[in-house]
């Protein structure tokens, strides 16, 4: 009876030991226009805040959404004032930053860079070309790379090779258990 405790036990253990927690991970987008680049984080899953002065014209139409206040690295200098607007395919995807002077810096269209609803919208990874329509931004092409980035802090997936071990002695630990029960 101890050994099958103990066998459960280090089973448990070992099983536990390989368990990591998964936080929520972010996006990068990365704007190149001539030779500017604009960078930015956003959560792969956001909640938007339609509070940005361009959503305030669309609000409730459906067709985009805004993530507002959003820390904007421009050639390597931060600003934390802007809004991003995300647009829906019916409205020309894309998306058009501005800051919080209502300026805007880039008004892109092309494709939709996320699924689902602009209520609750899942960015697409994936580098996309983009056609500027306005602001700084003139008829050439914007490349867009968005890309996932692991949260600060976050363990790697791969077990280490002493877990391994441990849940392998427990994997055979129970397996004697159940081999010396059908033998009795």
């Amino acid at each position: 009876m101890k050994i099958k405790l103990l066998s459960l036990a280090v089973l448990s253990a070992s099983l536990l030991s390989t368990v990591h927690a998964k936080a929520a991970t972010m996006d990068l987008f990365t704007l190149t226009y001539n030779s500017t680049s604009y960078s930015f984080t956003l959560p792969d899953t956001p909640s938007p805040t339609s509070t940005g002065n361009g959503c305030i014209d669309h609000q409730g139409s459906g067709k985009d959404f805004c993530i507002d206040p959003t820390a904007v690295t421009v050639n390597s200098t931060v600003h934390n004032d802007y809004s991003v607007e995300f647009f829906t395919s019916n409205k020309g995807g894309g998306l058009e930053m501005f800051n919080g002077s209502d300026h805007t810096l880039l008004n892109m269209t092309g494709s939709q860079l996320f699924s689902s609803l602009v209520s609750a919208p899942n960015f697409t990874l994936g580098t996309f070309y983009l056609n500027g329509n306005g602001g700084d931004c003139d008829e050439s092409s914007v490349k867009l790379v968005i890309s996932q980035v692991p949260p600060v802090g976050t363990t790697s997936t791969v077990p280490e090779p002493s877990s391994l071990v441990m849940m392998s002695s427990g994997l055979l630990a129970a397996a004697g258990a159940v081999r010396r029960k059908f033998k009795a």
